[in-house]
């Protein structure tokens, strides 16, 4: 956390950049549990960093609804109530992207997603990957920080943020927006060599990587 608040520090303090004027996007995932106490949901964790399983929560709520319509008879639609966050992160990310393009006068359509080396939850990252491209038309880079801090760039002129493209390592590829899937965690931060790209592209969601989880 301290070495958060100092690329903060850094950026926003020591840097004057004005942070009213960043982009930022902001996927919160909510987690809650059903309870006997007057059959509330109660809220067990808010995630401000790498908030996931939207693609896998898709899936399993279409198991769910054919589950249930299998084992249960005069099920009512607002009983099974359909449930895409998939299309909604999704839809949010491709809008920050024109957002990105209509400030800037760019044209990059391309998504950074920093991600674990192992990674866990790589096939509810691809199942996002997959509906950026289908329904946006927008590629996404997969990266380790530790990779972001050997390879990323920023133009000396026009200040946009480059990575070698994985297809062609010569060709660099200009970034729109970095989507964290990574982050979260003290021992992800060990290397102080991937402090470095937090500053160059965590920046704007630094403030919101505090309040998340330990």
């Amino acid at each position: 956390t301290r070495r958060l608040v100092d690329i903060c520090r850094r950026v926003y303090i020591d840097g004057g950049r004005d942070h009213s004027k960043d982009i930022r996007i902001h996927l919160l995932r909510h987690d809650y549990l059903p309870t006997l106490v007057g059959d509330r949901l109660l809220q067990v964790e808010v995630n401000t960093i790498a908030a996931g399983f939207a693609g896998m929560g898709t899936q399993v709520s279409t198991f769910h609804r054919m589950t249930a319509s299998a084992a249960l008879n005069d099920l009512k639609p607002f009983q099974l109530p359909e449930n895409k966050p998939i299309a909604d992160f999704a839809n949010a990310m491709a809008e920050a992207v024109g957002a990105y393009n209509e400030k800037f006068g760019r044209h990059s359509r391309t998504i950074c997603m920093v991600v674990d080396a192992p990674e866990d939850n790589e096939c509810d990252q691809r199942f996002i990957e997959s509906v950026l491209l289908a329904n946006h038309g927008i590629n996404v880079e997969r990266r380790t920080m530790t990779e972001l801090a050997d390879h990323v760039s920023v133009d000396s002129q026009t200040h946009i943020v480059l990575i070698p493209s994985l297809i062609d390592p010569t060709r660099m590829v200009e970034i729109a927006l970095f989507y964290f899937r990574t982050g979260y965690g003290p021992n992800q931060y060990l290397n102080g060599e991937v402090m470095r790209p937090a500053v160059v592209v965590g920046a704007t969601g630094v403030g919101r990587f505090t309040l998340g989880p330990p």
